[in-house]
C-alpha cells in the first residue's frame, strides 16, 4: 500500500482564545506521524512520506485495527512526566531491530493519536472534526503506549495556562466543523506556542555560512553559576540586517583573545571569536536539554539595563 497523504498542518497564531465552536488540545513536542493499517500490520509514516515503522515497535498494538484505517498523531517520548524531544532524538534514527527493541524498553515512546482520516478504507476527511474525533475514540484502543490526545471544548485560554504551567510546547485549536485538508496549512487548525526567554551573556560569535558567510552567523551564550560562566548554546536565528550590523559593531569593540569559557565545553570552540562578557541578549527558547543547553534558541534583542553578572542559571525553566 502506498504512503498515506501528507498530514494537515496548523497556522501559527499569537494568542490563545475561547470559542465554543473550537476544540483545544495540548501541542506535543514529538514527531508527527500517520499510522496506516494494511494486511493486518500497522505501518507508520513521517510527514514527508518516509516509513518509520521499524523505529517504533510500540505501535504494533494497533495491528488489530481494520485494514485501510489511517490515524494521525504524534510519537512522543516522556521524561519527568512531560514530553522530551531530547529523549525522542535517541529513537529517531534507529533501524537495527535489536537496538530498537532495547530502546523500546529503556526509552519507550507513546503514539498520541488526535485524528482519523480513514476507517476500514472509508474516507473520513470530509467529515467534521467533531465526528472524526468521536470515531477516533471508538476505534483506537487506548493502552500504556497508545493514547488519545485530550480535547477541551471552548476553553483555549485555560488550557494554554495549564500547558504553560506544565512546560508543554503549546496548544492546538481545531474548528469542530472543519474537514481534514491533507498536505495543507489551513486556518481551521491553529497552533499557539509557549516559549520561554532568558537574559544571556554573549561570550563570543561565529561567522555564518551561505548568505551570511561574511557576517555574524551565531552568538555564543552563557550564564553565571557560582561565579563561573557556563555555556548554554549558540543562537543563530532571529536576526535581521539591521540587528546583524549593530551586533557586529558591538562585538568588534569587545574582541579578546581570552575565552570566558573553558573551550573544551564549547562545540567547535576553534571557530569562536571571543568577546569580553559584557553584553546581554534576550534569547527565546523552547526548553533546556539535560546538558543545560537551550533548544531552538532565537535572538529577540539586547538588554542595556541589566549587568552580565546578574544573568544566572536559575533563570532557566
Amino acid at each position: 500500500m502506498p504512503a498515506p497523504p501528507e498530514p494537515m498542518m496548523a497556522v501559527p497564531v499569537d494568542e490563545p482564545f475561547d470559542d465554543p465552536e473550537w476544540g483545544f488540545e495540548p501541542k506535543w513536542d514529538g514527531v508527527r506521524a500517520l499510522l496506516q493499517v494494511s494486511d493486518g500490520r500497522a505501518r507508520m509514516w513521517s510527514r514527508n512520506g518516509n516509513e518509520i515503522s521499524t523505529a517504533y515497535p510500540e505501535v504494533q498494538e494497533l495491528d488489530r485495527l481494520a485494514d485501510g484505517t489511517i490515524v494521525d498523531g504524534e510519537v512522543v517520548a516522556f521524561g519527568d512526566g512531560r514530553p522530551s524531544f531530547e529523549r525522542l532524538q535517541s529513537r529517531m534514527h534507529l533501524r537495527d531491530r535489536k537496538r530498537v527493541a532495547q530502546a523500546a524498553i529503556d526509552n519507550p515512546v507513546v503514539f498520541m493519536a488526535f485524528d482519523i482520516l480513514a476507517d476500514g478504507g472509508r474516507d473520513l476527511t470530509r467529515l467534521p472534526f467533531s465526528e472524526r474525533r468521536a470515531r477516533l475514540e471508538r476505534v483506537v484502543p487506548v493502552s500504556e503506549r497508545i493514547q488519545i490526545s485530550p480535547l477541551t471544548i471552548g476553553s483555549g485560554r485555560a488550557l494554554f495556562e495549564a500547558a504553560k504551567a506544565q512546560h508543554l510546547e503549546g496548544i492546538v485549536a481545531k474548528r469542530l466543523d472543519s474537514a481534514y485538508v491533507p498536505g495543507r496549512r489551513h486556518p481551521t487548525w491553529r497552533k499557539i506556542k509557549i516559549v520561554h526567554d532568558v537574559d544571556a551573556v554573549i561570550v563570543g560569535w561565529r561567522v555564518g555560512s551561505g548568505g551570511r558567510s561574511h557576517t555574524l552567523g551565531s552568538l555564543v551564550t552563557a550564564l553565571y553559576d557560582g561565579g563561573s560562566l557556563h555555556y548554554i548554546g549558540s543562537v543563530g536565528s532571529g536576526f535581521d540586517q539591521r540587528s546583524l550590523q549593530a551586533m557586529e559593531e558591538l562585538l568588534g569593540l569587545l574582541s579578546t583573545e581570552v575565552p570566558s569559557l573553558t573551550p573544551d565545553r564549547v562545540p567547535d570552540a576553534g571557530e569562536v571569536r571571543w568577546v569580553r562578557p559584557e553584553l546581554v541578549a534576550v534569547v527565546e527558547y523552547r526548553e533546556v536539554t539535560s546538558a543545560g543547553h537551550l533548544r531552538a534558541p532565537v535572538f529577540k534583542g539586547m538588554r542595556a539595563d541589566k549587568p552580565a553578572v546578574e544573568c544566572t542559571m536559575d533563570q532557566l525553566v
